[in-house]
């Protein structure tokens, strides 16, 4: 970067997106030197021999100084020591005072920036557009815009970096001509900081992957955009099995390691441009988009399954886990978030039914029989107080004596909406705990029943 003229050398390449999201170079064309007008070269030779600002300004700044020099020496004292960047200019754009710290902003030497244009400050591709600002406000009639009636702007600092900036802007008519004063704070600090609490609100704190709210945020993009490209989304919900006995076995440290592997893992398994997020605990998430072929997902369950049953080691340990899988896939036009996010879950917990360490579609009989296990659950929760529960007997008979000896116990469920068959719901109240409740009326009824017989 030539800091006199702002030209810059460029290294140029042509570079192609292919559909996957991935960036190849095509061509490089290797390092382009600046092309500098003619009309620039004496002025430049000639700051650059002298090291002074142009004689016009020179002339300027020296009558001003030789009318008022009191004042000046006591206003520069002042912005010398001032710890914000402040830049006076001409109606031009062009820059006749500057304190340290605008210097030091913008990675300028002492006297560097005096008779530059201040639209050298800002970022290339906005000089035309901040230039035509400027002029608007200095042609309007407003004196003055402070930083909170202002948009953040971009600042273009000499190696080339940019950095976010907030300024305030005045205007003062000296007889001659107009002066614009310029205020500048550098709010870097500022912006990574509200970066680092977005991220700590979108992400997981313990894998770095995307949270809950982030994940729902790009399936809802996702759809959006599938409605347009008419391609499938596809959600991949994965749940760990047996990872609640390694916590209670090796403890969560041991727990939180297992779950940073198994983040890289899955990682590793997914294209560019696809998402992996964890849901909490031992939850994660796939999605993807622009998928072509539905089948092409159980291939990715496949090699996920496989990537998971490999043995992690954590402390000296070798910890084993397997995964199940429940795949839903739609459309932005006839699927919205949380209906992915609801199949994908039922399709995970049929696996999961099943013994896990697999993967299984989404289809309408698995919501279907996850709506009867919720009823089913629900109800039984309240089947002791309302009465509902029975008891048969299956007498046991002695063969030699055809004599009763004694009696296998049978549980029987009435709810109103009709018996339901014990192969139904002693499955579903053992997953949902309902069966301890259950289990100590049935064996309270068979003590009292045992007692009743030996009476009589």
């Amino acid at each position: 970067m030539d800091p006199v003229t702002q030209h810059a050398s460029v290294n140029v390449h042509l570079a192609r997106c292919t559909r996957d999201g991935v960036f190849e170079i095509v061509e490089h064309f290797g390092c382009i030197e600046p092309r500098i007008p003619a009309r620039y070269q004496a002025e430049i030779d000639q700051e650059r021999g002298l090291e002074l600002p142009s004689p016009a300004l020179t002339a300027r700044l020296a009558a001003e100084i030789g009318a008022s020099r009191q004042p000046l020496e006591s206003a520069q004292r002042i912005l010398s020591v001032a710890d914000m960047a402040i830049i006076t200019t001409d109606g031009e754009g062009v820059i006749s005072q500057c304190n340290l710290s605008a210097e030091a902003m913008f990675g300028y030497e002492a006297g560097e920036l005096v008779g530059l244009s201040v639209h050298h400050l800002v970022p290339p591709h906005f000089r035309e557009r901040h230039t035509a600002l400027v002029k608007a406000f200095i042609d309007s009639e407003e004196t003055e815009r402070r930083m909170g009636r202002r948009n953040e702007i971009t600042g273009y600092r000499k190696d080339g970096s940019f950095f976010p900036l907030e300024a305030s802007i005045a205007k003062f008519h000296d007889g001659r001509g107009w002066l614009l004063v310029v205020t500048l704070r550098d709010i870097t600090e500022r912006k990574e900081a509200e970066a680092t609490l977005t991220w700590q609100a979108t992400h997981d704190t313990l894998t770095g992957l995307p949270n809950r709210a982030l994940i729902r945020d790009r399936l809802t993009n996702a759809l959006q955009r599938s409605r347009r490209s008419g391609l499938i989304v596809a959600l991949l919900f994965i749940d760990l099995d047996g990872f609640k006995l390694i916590n209670g076995a090796h403890g969560h440290a041991a727990g939180d390691e297992l779950l940073k592997t198994v983040a890289r893992r899955l990682i590793e398994q997914i294209r560019p441009g696809d998402t992996v997020a964890r849901l909490g605990s031992d939850e994660f998430v796939v999605l993807c988009e622009q998928v072509e072929q539905p089948t092409s997902m159980s291939v990715l369950a496949e090699r996920i399954n496989d990537a998971l049953r490999l043995a992690i080691e954590v402390d000296g340990n070798a910890l084993y886990v397997t995964a199940s899988i429940g795949i839903a896939v739609g459309n932005g036009t006839t699927h919205a978030p949380d209906d992915l996010l609801r199949h994908a879950d039922t399709a995970m917990h049929a696996v999961k039914a099943r013994s896990g360490d697999g993967w299984q579609f989404f289809s309408e009989g698995l919501e279907e029989k996850a709506r009867q296990r919720l009823m089913i659950s629900t109800g039984l929760r309240l089947a002791i107080e309302r009465n509902e529960l029975s008891l048969r007997y299956q007498p046991i008979v002695a063969a030699e004596t055809a004599r009763i000896v004694g009696a296998e116990l049978l549980l029987r469920w009435h709810p109103p909406t009709g018996e339901v068959s014990p192969a139904i719901f002693i499955p579903i109240a053992e997953l949902s705990g309902a069966i301890v409740p259950i289990g100590e009326w049935v064996l309270r009824q068979a003590c009292r029943c045992e007692a009743s017989w030996r009476q009589r």
